[in-house]
C-alpha cells in the first residue's frame, strides 16, 4: 500500500506545484484510488495501513479536488478504528 499512497502523494504534490486542474477525469487516478481503496477494504491485509498513510491520501485527495466517496469511506473506517494511535 505504501507504494501507492506514494504516487498518489508525489502526483499531487506535482499538481500542488503548478496550476489547480480538475483531475477527477483522469483515468490513471481513478485507477489509483480505487486499488488504494481495495486495499483498506481487504482483510487479509491486516494493519498495514498506518494513519500516516491514511492522512497523506485524504491530503492528496484535497490537493487533486477528487472526490472519491468510496476511499474517503474506507478511511473514516479506518481512522475511527486507529483514532488512539492519531497524534494532535
Amino acid at each position: 500500500m505504501v507504494h501507492l499512497v506514494t504516487a498518489l502523494h508525489r502526483i499531487a504534490k506535482a499538481q500542488e506545484d503548478s496550476t489547480r486542474q480538475d483531475a477527477s477525469s483522469e483515468e490513471r487516478l481513478v485507477q489509483l484510488t480505487s486499488e488504494i481503496a481495495q486495499m483498506i477494504h481487504d482483510p487479509e491485509r491486516g494493519d498495514d495501513e498506518s494513519t500516516r498513510h491514511l492522512s497523506n491520501t485524504v491530503w492528496a485527495l484535497a490537493v487533486l479536488m477528487l472526490k472519491d466517496m468510496p476511499l474517503l469511506s474506507a478511511i473514516s473506517s479506518q481512522s475511527l478504528n486507529k483514532i488512539h494511535q492519531l497524534d494532535p
